[in-house]
């Protein structure tokens, strides 16, 4: 749960030389604090038996298939961070580092962090946001609906990345809160 892609699961059959008496009712578990991908171990016990109950590992290999980001060239740091720097390469997920980039549409707006290899697998933690408000700033707030827009203009009092909130002082000294948009508006819901 929580990627993206296709689950494949291969379970290592059980030594042969194990005996394990017929069960009504088996129950699968996890032991706590285990892992649920890569190679882990799934519990099985027999929860309802004539016979004397049993619990049993099996082990199992669990790959989630699906495309992540890799640099395509060269990235130095400090430059932003585009579509055409990026391929998206396939493989199980559950060999990549955590928090991989799996949707490209996260680079919109990052620099690199630090100088990126060609064919480094691109994580949170190598990109930064650039603030698209700054605190103090003269700012336009928009709000539209069906057949409407409007539109003011504010201070706002905090600095925000693209899709952050921000607050923002109308002219009459009200606080109005809104979403930083890319292009520097902030855009109101109601």
């Amino acid at each position: 749960q929580g990627y993206p892609g296709k689950v494949k699961l291969e379970i290592q059959p059980l030594d042969s030389r194990i005996r394990l008496g017929e069960c009504d009712v088996m129950e699968a578990f996890t032991a706590q604090g285990s892992r649920l991908w890569g190679k882990t171990h799934i519990g099985v016990r027999c929860i309802q038996s004539v016979n004397k109950p049993w619990t049993i590992y099996v082990q199992v290999d669990v790959q989630v298939w699906g495309e992540y980001a890799v640099t395509a060239l060269p990235v130095t740091q400090g430059d932003f961070v585009q579509a055409k720097d990026v391929v998206m390469q396939k493989g199980d997920l559950t060999k990549q580092p955590n928090g991989i980039v799996t949707d490209i549409s996260v680079l919109e707006g990052k620099q690199a962090a630090l100088n990126l290899p060609l064919g480094t697998v691109l994580r949170p933690e190598l990109l930064k946001a650039i603030p698209v408000v700054l605190q103090g700033q003269s700012v336009k707030l928009s709000s539209s609906g069906q057949g409407f827009v409007v539109s003011a203009d504010g201070i706002a009092m905090n600095t925000a990345n693209a899709g952050q909130l921000v607050d923002v002082k109308v002219t009459n000294g009200q606080i109005v809160k809104g979403i930083a948009q890319a292009s520097g508006i902030v855009e109101v819901h109601f």
